[in-house]
Formats: C-alpha cells, structure tokens, sequence
C-alpha cells in the first residue's frame, strides 16, 4: 500500500505540473511598436561654460643649468564645454598665444613679456599641458563612456602661437557638459613653465591664452 499511495503522489505531481502550464500558439504573438519624434532645440547653444582665468606659476630663481622647469600654484586647472545643440557635429577646442587684445601673434613674436620693461621678453619659454594627467568628465560623471568622450589633441601639449587642438569631438559625441580637471600636485607636474635658464633675465613676465571653440571638429 506505501508504494501504492507514493506511486499515486508523485503521479499527481507530475500530473499538476503539465497541467499548469500553458503554451501560447505562435500565431498568438502580437508586437507593439513604439515611436518618439525627438527634435533638436532650436535654442541650444554651443559654448564654453568655464576655463581657468589666470594660471599663477610658482616664482622661478635661475641658476647654472639649462632650463628651469616650475608649477602652477593656484590648484588644478579646468576648461568645460557644452554642447546642447542635440544634433551631434561634434566640437573643437584649441588655444594659443594671443597679444592682450586677443588678436593673433606672428610665428616669430615672443608671447611672454616683461610687465615692468619694456621690450623684454621670456625668449623660449614653454608652456605645457600633460593632458593624461586630468580628467575627462561627462555631466559630473568621471567614467563616461568612451563612444562618446572627446579625444586630446595630444597627450602632452605645448602652447604656440598657432592654435593647438585641446579637446576634439568627432561626430556624434560630446553632447552635453564636457570638462577636464587637470590635476596639478608636487608629485605630479602638469601644467608647467620651462624656463631657459641661462639666457633669461630677471623679471616679472606674463603671457595670454586665447580659447576658441569651433562646430567644426578636426
């Protein structure tokens, strides 16, 4: 009789298993499509939203060899850029040396003059910027995705007075709040002033960066 009843159980189960489920023919299937118009705004606009006004290097003191290298003492440097066109062109940064009115410097004309003289200059100076030193965010997120970052225009660059490309974004990406952080500590120099040592004069020198953004990505 046990093997009896349990033959009768586990028959039951089984049994209530088929029997609870229940297989839609195929021709049953239906779809539901789902459509959206998603239109640029006809207000957006393409612009830097902030780059670091003033670069303060840490003071230099020349000695007897071939070129003094110092640091950025105002913290880490920052450029953004927002592109809330929605229709993915893509963008171009690029910076150079200008005169104080912005206007353009000649190849061979010295960027970095004396406030004090007039006349001196910082003859062979360079400016550079370690760009994998910083970080790339997208809309306050520090990993976005990489589809969609905008690329250096190298990993190290050093200013001229030709425009040089900072950030670049190919067609379709960098939409949205783009900004890069570059961090500057002892350790790790990243924004730098190289300084010949023993042609350079002592003085107070300074120099202007002009930014342009362009919808034309390189």
């Amino acid at each position: 009789m046990k093997r009896k009843i349990i033959g009768a159980l586990l028959l039951g189960i089984v049994t209530s298993s088929i029997g609870s489920v229940n297989i839609a023919n195929a021709a049953d299937d239906l779809t539901t499509k789902a459509d959206v118009q998603v239109n640029a705004d006809p207000n957006g606009t393409l612009s830097i939203t902030s780059i670091t006004p003033v670069i303060k290097f840490n003071d230099l003191t020349l000695d007897s060899s071939k070129a003094t290298t110092t640091t950025i003492q105002n913290g880490d440097f920052i450029a953004s850029i927002m592109d809330a066109r929605g229709t993915g062109a893509g963008w171009n940064l690029a910076v150079r040396y200008s005169a104080e009115d912005g206007s353009e410097l000649a190849p061979t004309d010295e960027a970095w003059t004396d406030t004090t003289v007039s006349g001196r200059h910082l003859k062979g100076a360079k400016l550079k910027f370690v760009m994998d030193n910083g970080l790339l965010s997208h809309d306050g997120d520090e990993n976005p995705s990489t589809d969609d970052k905008p690329s250096f225009g190298n990993t190290e660059i050093t200013i001229s007075n030709s425009d040089m490309t900072y950030l670049n974004a190919a067609q379709g990406q960098g939409l949205g709040e783009w900004t890069h952080t570059i961090h500057n500590a002892s350790d790790l120099p990243s924004v730098t002033l190289e300084v010949p040592s023993t042609t350079t004069l002592a003085g107070s020198y300074s120099a202007n960066l002009t930014w342009t953004l362009t919808d034309v990505p390189k």
